[in-house]
């Protein structure tokens, strides 16, 4: 039981991490979501760091989901780094230019 909670939040650690790589704003939802099955599965394991460090990235997930909300078109330089270098190498092909 304990290690299909633990699979089943890294799934959905991975797709709001998806949805963040492409500028969706259910990121921050999904994100939530993943927050709170993990912090479940550290109370089961008894583990009072990783509660409160997953206790952290909640609360400022349900503020990174305000911002967003607030701005949708603002977006931080670096996330918009971030964006461009996960774009370059996992996006379309098609756009690349060609080598000689």
């Amino acid at each position: 039981m304990i290690g299909l909670l633990g699979w089943i939040a890294t799934a959905i650690s991975i797709i709001g991490i998806i949805l963040n790589a492409k500028k969706n704003i259910w990121c921050w939802p999904v994100w939530l979501v993943s927050n709170v099955l993990w912090i479940t599965y550290f109370i089961i394991l008894t583990n009072p760091q990783s509660i409160t460090l997953w206790v952290v990235f909640a609360l400022f997930n349900v503020y990174g989901w305000i911002q967003w909300s607030k701005d949708k078109k603002k977006i931080p330089q670096k996330s918009r780094e971030a964006n461009w270098v996960i774009h370059q190498t996992f996006g379309p092909h098609k756009n690349r230019r060609k080598r000689r």
